[in-house]
């Protein structure tokens, strides 16, 4: 899932997103384990912040992720201003998860791009944009057997 993710040691996240339009699928807090419920002795988040969906187009779907970001950006145009200069808040960026297709069928580059587009809207509000590239799926499922 193609994500916003906004972050910052003294960003008081409940804050911001008390008065936002901008809808978290994960909120966490400074001190708090990472994963509380399996691990509540394990790493701590060294920050505040939120992760807030932008699109659910397939990690094959790079277009339909960038369109989804664009739309996502005009959408919410004025909350990601607010969010830019709000206190505390240390890095904002969407990140766009895509398959690995080196190695597979003769592929020996991989080369994707953000169009300028996207780059300057996303830019305009201090937004980073990464790629996270994943193995491919197994075509034969988890256990091999297709």
């Amino acid at each position: 899932m193609c994500m916003l993710r906004a972050a910052g040691c003294d960003f008081d996240v409940d804050q911001f997103l008390s008065a936002s339009s901008i809808q978290p699928t994960k909120v966490y807090h400074k001190g708090e384990p990472h994963l509380p419920g399996t691990q509540p002795k394990g790493p701590i988040h060294p920050d505040s912040g939120f992760n807030a969906e932008v699109s659910r187009k397939a990690w094959d779907d790079l277009a339909g992720q960038i369109k989804d970001a664009l739309t996502f950006i005009a959408d919410h145009h004025a909350e990601l201003n607010r969010l830019r200069f709000f206190h505390g808040v240390e890095g904002i960026e969407i990140d766009f998860p895509i398959y690995l297709r080196i190695g597979t069928n003769d592929v020996a580059v991989q080369c994707d791009r953000f169009p300028a587009g996207l780059a300057f809207a996303a830019g305009s509000h201090g937004i980073a944009l990464t790629f996270t590239i994943w193995p491919p799926p197994n075509p034969c499922g988890a256990d091999g057997t297709g």
